[in-house]
C-alpha cells in the first residue's frame, strides 16, 4: 500500500480531514488536481461565527464581520436581517487555505498536486486510484473531498449525486464589503441565491 488513507481534494474539508487523520497516527496522502494549493480558490470565504469559533480562525485571516444582511426577493423587495452580534465573517480564503495546508504537512501529510483522480477500484485490502495523468495510488481507505464528482462517487458504490448546486465565481478589485446582500429568484439562480 502507498498509504493508509488517500484524501482526494485539497480544499478546507480535505485539508482539515487529512490533518486530523495524521494526528490520529494514520499515514495520509493528499491528492489534488490543481498544481498549487492556494491558487484558484473555489468558493467564497464567508462562514458562520459558529464555524469560526469551532475551528479557531486567527484574526489575521478575518477580513470582515457581518451582523446584518439584505435579502432581495425575486420582485426586488428588500428584507433587512439584523442582529446585535456578528453572525458571519469573511476570511482571506487563500491565506487560510495555505495555513491549513501547512498544518497538514506539519502533521506528516504527504501531498501530490497536479494529479486528478480519474478512477477508483477495489483491490485486495484496499483501493487503487488512477489519475488522469496515468499515476496510480493505493490506500486502505479513501476520503472523497473533491466536491461534486459523480464518476468517483459511482466508482466507490456511493451512487449518483442527484442534488447539487452550481456555483459561479468572479474575482474583482473592490473594497471589502460592509454588508451582505442576498438575491433570490430565477433571474439570479433558479432555486438558489446570489
Amino acid at each position: 500500500m502507498n498509504t493508509d488513507v488517500l484524501v482526494i481534494g485539497a480544499g478546507p474539508v480535505g485539508l482539515h480531514t487529512a490533518k486530523c487523520l495524521a494526528e490520529c497516527g494514520y499515514e495520509v496522502r493528499l491528492l489534488e488536481k490543481k498544481p498549487e494549493a492556494a491558487k484558484q480558490v473555489c468558493c467564497t470565504g464567508i462562514i458562520s461565527t459558529e464555524c469560526a469559533s469551532k475551528y479557531g480562525f486567527d484574526g489575521k485571516y478575518i477580513q470582515n464581520y457581518f451582523s446584518e444582511a439584505s435579502v432581495y426577493s425575486p420582485v426586488g423587495q428588500k428584507l433587512l436581517l439584523k442582529r446585535d452580534t456578528p453572525q458571519a465573517i469573511m476570511l482571506d480564503r487563500a491565506s487560510f487555505q495555505a495555513k491549513l495546508l501547512q498544518q497538514a504537512i506539519n502533521c506528516g501529510v504527504r501531498t501530490s498536486f497536479g494529479f486528478q483522480a480519474n478512477s477508483i477500484e477495489y483491490i485486495e485490502n484496499g483501493l487503487r486510484i488512477t489519475t488522469k495523468e496515468g499515476q496510480s495510488f493505493t490506500a486502505k481507505a479513501v476520503v472523497l473531498a473533491a466536491g461534486y464528482n459523480t464518476a468517483l462517487s459511482r466508482a466507490t458504490g456511493l451512487g449518483e449525486i442527484n442534488n447539487f448546486a452550481y456555483g459561479l465565481q468572479a474575482e474583482v478589485d473592490t473594497s471589502i464589503p460592509s454588508n451582505l446582500s442576498l438575491f433570490t429568484g430565477k433571474a439570479i439562480s433558479q432555486g438558489y441565491f446570489g
